[in-house]
């Protein structure tokens, strides 16, 4: 009996050292050293971007963090201090890493600027909130899971305003700690840059993820359940369904389409000439009749009306080239790495999940989630991860951009379920 025990605990012992090692066999430890001016720092923060990997450094500088192969965007951040990015490739990796800090220099004026006549004034409490809530809205979103992410500290942002580009300037003197209770993580966030302007939005950070905690198994069941609503559809999903050749049963339909002139409606220029007419109109108490259907204008009251109705419309309009796409039409592996190679614009189509209600969209809901993809470069790629290697040559319009910091997972999310 003592024999067989020893043997059953024997076989135990082996299936243990054998299922470790299948857990970690493709785990690598990557060590370095941080320093400022030639001496180490303790507790510098290092990890892996968009990821809930991280670390920081002890007394001697030193840092060690066991990491999946593969490729990522290591980041070393110090208060008071640049950041500093290195791009990992695990394959390549050569240890130890050594990283040297330098002094941050760069710090915005918070002021209101006049570009006409180079009158500079400081920000009021009215602006600072005004500017708060314009950044909020458009970094975090305005989807239903922004409703329950929350920036902790926002005394740390700085803001410029230039009045006559109306471009707004953002800045963080310390990273920004956000707590997302829709997705249950909390996150460290440092802004590297963040400009608004009337057409476009354009930011850069890094951002080290870590779960929130809760005794309530319905909370936890609810973040593990939003955590995979955020995920599918989203460019992640998109792309890893792409490399996996199977986006078809993710519920994706993709078409090569090109973008025209709407020409059902009128210019900008058009409509505020027409505003501006009908506005005379009502002051000479001209009844003015919006509802009525108007086919064939027969005064220039009724082109205005048809002018000023049709600023509803989209200002451009797509043609359909190719409805039925081979994926590699579009979408190739060379040698170990992902690329987009495509003319015009794709449109993606997620046919498993309808436009939630607070979408900006004119007319009717779809019932699914509509995308643009226009790339910038003539070949673009795609990182194993599900992101693109370089965001700056792709343009993504449609509900992609509704989507938010309030609805991204980190890179290394995993979902709980299996997918189709």
């Amino acid at each position: 009996m003592k024999n067989k025990n020893c043997f059953l605990l024997a076989v135990f012992f082996w299936l243990f050292i054998v299922n470790t090692y299948s857990q970690n066999k493709d785990l690598i430890i990557i060590t370095g050293y941080v320093y400022i001016d030639n001496k180490p720092i303790e507790n510098a923060a290092v990890y892996l971007n968009s990821t809930m990997v991280g670390t920081t450094t002890d007394d001697n500088g030193a840092f060690r963090m066991p990491v999946k192969q593969g490729r990522y965007q290591l980041v070393v951040s110090y208060l008071g201090y640049k950041n500093i990015t290195y791009n990992l490739k695990t394959s390549e990796y050569k240890k130890p890493l050594i990283f040297s800090l330098e002094p941050e220099t760069k710090s915005l004026d918070e002021i209101i600027i006049t570009s006409k006549t180079g009158k500079k004034s400081k920000l009021s409490r009215f602006k600072r909130n005004q500017y708060f809530n314009r950044f909020k809205k458009t970094f975090i979103g305005t989807t239903l899971f922004s409703k329950k992410c929350k920036i902790l500290n926002p005394e740390v942002l700085k803001y410029q305003y230039n009045q006559d580009t109306k471009v707004l300037s953002v800045d963080a003197s310390q990273p920004l700690k956000i707590k997302n209770e829709s997705l249950g993580y909390l996150i460290d966030y440092n802004l590297e840059y963040f400009e608004l302007s009337p057409t476009q939005v354009a930011y850069l950070g890094y951002s080290k993820y870590s779960n929130m905690e809760s005794q309530r198994k319905k909370v936890l069941e609810k973040w593990q359940k939003n955590r995979l609503r955020s995920y599918l559809g989203s460019k992640q999903h998109f792309l890893k369904s792409l490399m996996n050749k199977d986006y078809r049963r993710q519920k994706y339909k993709i078409e090569l389409v090109q973008k025209i002139k709407n020409s059902k409606r009128a210019t900008n220029e058009e409509i505020i000439k027409a505003n501006n007419y009908i506005t005379e109109q009502k002051m000479k108490n001209v009844f003015v009749d919006f509802s009525k259907e108007i086919e064939y204008p027969s005064t220039k009251l009724d082109s205005a009306i048809i002018a000023v109705k049709s600023s509803n419309l989209p200002l451009h309009e797509y043609i359909i080239i190719n409805k039925y796409l081979k994926q590699k039409e579009f979408f190739n592996k060379e040698n170990e790495d992902y690329y987009f190679s495509f003319p015009n614009e794709l449109r993606v189509r997620y046919m498993a999940e309808s436009e939630e209600a607070n979408y900006p969209r004119n007319g009717h809901r779809l019932e699914y989630q509509e995308n643009y993809i226009r790339l910038l470069a003539n070949k673009v790629k795609v990182n194993k991860n599900g992101t693109f290697a370089n965001p700056f040559k792709v343009f993504v319009s449609g509900y992609w951009s509704y989507e938010q910091f309030a609805d991204e997972l980190p890179l290394d999310y995993v979902p709980s379920v299996k997918l189709r």
